[in-house]
């Protein structure tokens, strides 16, 4: 099961990659993000707090940060019987945008159990990619 967007943003990558990893940015230009509390590094533990499942708490742990380009973000049921894992990926291009792109994949041996709990996150996706875009753009 995957959830996937992304968009051209007219700014240089480093921009880009250095908003997306701020964890208090979020609540700027994603409209579902509650807030984040943690620090945005390799091998810490984030709680994220959504509208679109406002009674609960999302505990992911940053498990791939490339300087620049990639960010991955993983949740997992022990023995990983459940798990998430979120890409965000920011490429330069040569005419000096950025693509942004954001994935999700669920998978597990229990993902037929969560399947119908998890919502269509395209829509989510779009939001945060537009909301960024914004964002960025009009500073």
């Amino acid at each position: 099961m995957e959830f996937k967007t992304k968009i051209i943003i007219n700014a240089p990558s480093e921009i880009v990659f250095n908003i997306i990893t701020k964890a208090d940015n979020f609540v700027l230009f994603d409209p579902n993000c509650i807030k984040i509390d943690g620090e945005i590094c390799l091998g810490k533990k984030l709680s994220v707090y959504s509208r679109l499942s406002p009674n609960r708490v999302f505990k992911i742990r940053v498990s791939e940060l490339v300087p620049g380009s990639r960010m991955v973000w993983e949740s997992a049921l022990p023995f990983n019987l459940f798990k998430g894992v979120r890409t965000f990926t920011v490429l330069a291009k040569d005419d000096h945008t950025t693509e942004f792109s954001v994935n999700e994949i669920f998978s597990g041996h229990l993902l037929f159990l969560f399947k119908k709990a998890v919502p269509d996150m395209t829509d989510a996706f779009n939001l945060l990619a537009k909301g960024l875009k914004k964002h960025i753009e009009s500073r």
